[in-house]
């Protein structure tokens, strides 16, 4: 994606389930399944709260932002691509789902401890939707 200036945009994004490398006839099926059973889905809004690091800030390999789910939907949706995803034969997770959206994967440490100290005290908290 390109903005009106020409640079390239990131794209961000809550990941619902990790499914690896897919072929081109599983992603056929992924679409047909996903389509059917989330079409009458609907909006919902999320919050974007606090900043975090896997596995955590003293050692981070990802810088994350947090969503909250006021309203279950975001995890209602996890479920039902989960299940779905078993169907088709995907190996089901057996962690917790915790949604969040990646910043950026931490490739070397040095000179991270500053700029950590500063994003642990970053709060965000717009709404989105619509």
């Amino acid at each position: 994606m390109r903005a009106s200036n020409g640079k390239k945009r990131k794209k961000f994004h809550i990941t619902l389930k990790f499914l690896g490398d897919v072929n081109e006839e599983a992603i056929n099926s992924i679409y047909q399944t996903l389509n059917e059973s989330l079409s009458g889905f609907g909006k919902f809004s999320v919050i974007y709260k606090g900043i975090g690091a896997f596995p955590d800030f003293k050692n981070p390999r990802v810088i994350w932002i947090g969503c909250e789910d006021p309203t279950g939907k975001l995890f209602e949706l996890q479920k039902i691509v989960e299940e779905k995803m078993s169907e088709l034969g995907f190996e089901k997770e057996d962690k917790e789902y915790h949604p969040h959206i990646t910043l950026g994967r931490v490739k070397k440490a040095k000179n991270i401890s500053s700029l950590i100290k500063k994003m642990e005290n970053i709060n965000f908290e717009a709404k989105t939707g619509e």
